[in-house]
């Protein structure tokens, strides 16, 4: 009996043992707790009011008059790092970094991105949009690059992945695996019974690798051209009639990430204000700038739009 209760109470004491170091160990990371489950508004909601809401709250959650300061990076970054959360928690903290707009978040998203974390994806978008000179994102390409010249299996060099890039890098990133997937169908010869998952999943490489050095090709000019130039450029485009005058809208993507990396959001938005006096444009990150901006085009703009992804 006694040895019973012996290990009853030794079960006790571990238990709260425990719940002690876990404890610790969320109370460690207090603040991020307390900002990944801020209410967040629908996606109808302005992304200036989004952002003042949820700042709103975070003072009245935290008691802190500057609740995202330099002590929250530093928890998100460890937070990121570890990435022992649940997924939600994960998620919700990648949304609220990306609002945010903030660069102290970049070292956790990179280390998430090398650790081929499930979330990397998410990551690398919010990464190329708060710290687009970041020098971590043509690394980040290069790897995944290499991955799909080592193949197979072979992987995919998502468009998105080249739209992050300068052209000049999108270009020849994409002739590599161009070149690369011309060889592998050589090499693999007609389709057959044998080889279809191997050629259809080459067909997959080529064409992302080809949209992606194709936007390049088409819109090098936001990279190179003086930035009144592109400013003009952007807005004209967005406005024109018809389709043709338009820039595609899968576009947009590589057209705001050059935007950003070359610093020419307070001119975009300076001059969208002189032109549209009424535009209700409201002070917020630069990358919510931009968002604010992006064009809506109707669902029949959109089809007249389409981009082949053209020949190797």
């Amino acid at each position: 009996m006694k040895y019973i209760t012996s290990i009853i109470i030794a079960s006790v004491l571990l238990c709260g043992l425990w719940s002690h170091q876990s404890y610790a160990q969320d109370d460690s990371h207090s603040l991020v707790e307390h900002a990944v489950r801020l209410r967040s508004p629908g996606d109808d909601w302005p992304r200036h009011i989004h952002l003042e809401r949820t700042i709103e709250e975070a003072q009245k959650a935290m008691g802190l008059e500057d609740p995202f300061g330099d002590e929250f990076y530093r928890q998100v970054n460890e937070y990121l790092s570890e990435e022992q959360a649940e997924s939600w928690k994960i998620t919700h903290l990648l949304s609220l970094v990306r609002l945010l707009g903030d660069t102290r978040a970049a070292p956790g998203l990179v280390r998430m991105i090398d650790n081929d974390s499930p979330h990397s994806a998410y990551a690398f978008q919010t990464l190329t949009e708060i710290d687009p000179n970041n020098p971590a994102i043509n690394r980040i390409v290069d790897r995944q690059v290499r991955r799909a010249l080592a193949g197979p299996p072979y992987l995919t060099v998502g468009a998105e992945l080249l739209h992050a890039q300068p052209a000049d890098l999108a270009i020849e990133n994409a002739e590599r695996v161009i070149a690369f997937v011309r060889a592998e169908r050589e090499r693999l010869g007609p389709t057959t019974t044998d080889n279809w998952d191997d050629t259809g999943a080459l067909s997959r490489v080529g064409q992302q690798a080809r949209i992606g050095r194709n936007f390049a090709k088409m819109y090098q000019w936001a990279d190179i051209d003086d930035p009144m130039t592109v400013i003009e450029k952007v807005i004209t485009n967005r406005y024109a009639d018809g389709p043709r005058g338009r820039i595609h809208p899968d576009a947009w993507p590589r057209i705001h990430q050059a935007i950003r990396r070359r610093g020419l959001v307070d001119l975009y938005v300076q001059e969208v204000r002189r032109r549209n006096p009424d535009a209700e444009l409201h002070e917020v990150p630069g990358r919510a700038h931009i968002a604010a901006l992006a064009p809506h085009l109707r669902p029949d703009e959109w089809r007249q739009m389409h981009v082949n992804a053209g020949p190797d």
